[in-house]
């Protein structure tokens, strides 16, 4: 694990040309997404760290991953606009649900306004049945739309990913076992059925309950 938390250092905070898990996309350079789970990741070998006692440790991790989520904030928006970007190089967006792992273990790698900045650019840009997974295309991913809707803080925003979720599976003229890829604007399958990641859904049973209302 240290020797993984160590690669990650040399590997964050920005990331080379890659495929994520998003991998019928292709590979991207400089991809935010990813670089949040890794940033995420290093902080989370800090808290193991001092679960297990290594004080020493856990303070060196956090600092490197706390520092990178500083210089996260900057890279993924150098012009201080109201979301952050897909990649850090070109404009354009990304849902950033790689941030549940910091809610779902309660740490504190990312603001909180990050949080709500990023779900708060999703309403703006939001179709009839969800959210784009990014400017690429108008298709999304069920099973990061419940990740999203679980970092939500707001139970408007929390509501409507649901909502979203449940108009795509009862309109959606594909009858096929429950799709996690599709058209957030026709509700049309984009590929995938049938598939485990569907589980998803259940994100927020991991996370903290409470929501603010609007």
């Amino acid at each position: 694990m240290e020797q993984w938390a160590n690669y990650l250092i040399t590997a964050l905070p920005d990331p080379e040309n890659q495929l994520c898990t998003d991998d019928f996309e292709g590979p991207i350079p400089h991809d935010a997404n990813l670089a949040v789970k890794g940033i995420v990741g290093l902080d989370c070998f800090a808290l193991m760290s001092k679960i297990l006692g290594n004080n020493t440790a856990a303070q060196h991790y956090s600092g490197i991953a706390k520092n990178y989520a500083q210089q996260w904030i900057k890279l993924a928006n150098p012009e201080m606009s109201n979301h952050y970007r897909l990649r850090y190089d070109k404009p354009g967006f990304s849902l950033k649900y790689n941030l549940l792992f910091q809610k779902v273990l309660g740490m504190d790698t990312f603001p909180q306004s990050v949080f709500d900045q990023e779900v708060n650019y999703y309403m703006s840009i939001k179709q009839p049945y969800g959210v784009p997974l990014d400017n690429r295309h108008l298709y999304t991913k069920l099973d990061w739309e419940s990740w999203i809707a679980a970092i939500s803080s707001n139970s408007d925003q929390f509501n409507f990913f649901v909502n979203s979720i449940y108009a795509f599976a009862d309109n959606t003229p594909n009858r096929v076992p429950l799709s996690d890829w599709y058209d957030a604007s026709t509700s049309r399958q984009q590929g995938f059925q049938a598939r485990t990641v569907v589980g998803g859904i259940y994100a927020k049973m991991v996370t903290p309950l409470k929501l603010n209302s609007t």
